[in-house]
């Protein structure tokens, strides 16, 4: 076919009533065409795959590739960005915060910088089981860290402030450690089991995403509980 020929069948197929859907013509010149490519993509949930795979089909051209399936999946990738960054402002407020009010309330800004220590650990610890178990990091398991930053960062200022207190009453570290866990600890503890009890109903949702979800959150929930009564301590033993 000759550019001519090829010209003369654009227009015709233009002025059908469809053409001017999958054509666009400019100054008498056709500058676009819109194709469409059928996929079993479902909600976007592989809309990466699908965008990269249609870039290498259509690699060299001028090409904008677009459709349902990537639109959710960037939508979902934007609010898993958005997720992130609010943990990391949680965190930050945390690590000025804590260090300020320590220090007001008790003169000990080392023990509210150790609180403020935990979370992120704990996000480390949560990271890390998700990358085991093959957990991704979607918008729903994303708000996880949200969340577990906003409820695990009240188990170590408990303990904290319980430890602290027992300190300056004169206790050594170990029966002010025994006082902090056995008093703030086990608050703490019913606190977290009845989170646990809450969130652990959604496991038997069979929607995979709110199964990661409510998974992601219960390993969260152990590891903050873990942090506040384990490693806090140890970081207190460690720096004092």
């Amino acid at each position: 076919m000759t550019p001519r020929e090829l010209e003369e069948f654009l227009k015709e197929a233009y002025e059908t009533r469809t053409g001017r859907f999958y054509l666009h013509e400019s100054n008498g010149h056709f500058d676009g065409l819109l194709l469409v490519v059928p996929s079993r993509t479902d909600f976007g949930y592989h809309g990466k795959e699908l965008l990269r795979e249609l870039r290498e089909d259509f690699r060299g051209l001028n090409a904008t590739i677009t459709g349902d399936p990537i639109i959710w999946a960037k939508g979902l990738d934007d609010m898993r960005n958005a997720m992130i960054l609010s943990i990391l402002l949680c965190l930050a407020f945390a690590l000025t915060v804590l260090p300020v009010s320590f220090a007001v309330a008790h003169r000990a800004p080392l023990e509210g910088l150790l609180a403020a220590l935990v979370p992120l650990a704990v996000l480390g610890w949560l990271f890390a089981t998700m990358k085991l178990l093959n957990i991704p990091l979607n918008a729903m398991t994303a708000m996880v860290g949200a969340i577990i930053v906003g409820i695990g960062i009240d188990y170590p200022i408990h303990v904290a402030n319980r430890w602290v207190i027992e300190r300056r009453a004169g206790k050594g570290f170990w029966e002010a450690y025994s006082t902090a866990v056995s008093t703030a600890g086990r608050e703490v503890l019913y606190s977290a089991l009845t989170t646990l009890i809450a969130f652990g109903v959604l496991v038997t949702i069979p929607i995979p995403v709110v199964t990661q979800f409510a998974a992601t959150v219960l390993f969260g929930l152990v590891y903050s509980f873990l942090g506040a009564v384990v490693l806090l301590p140890a970081m207190v033993r460690l720096f004092r």
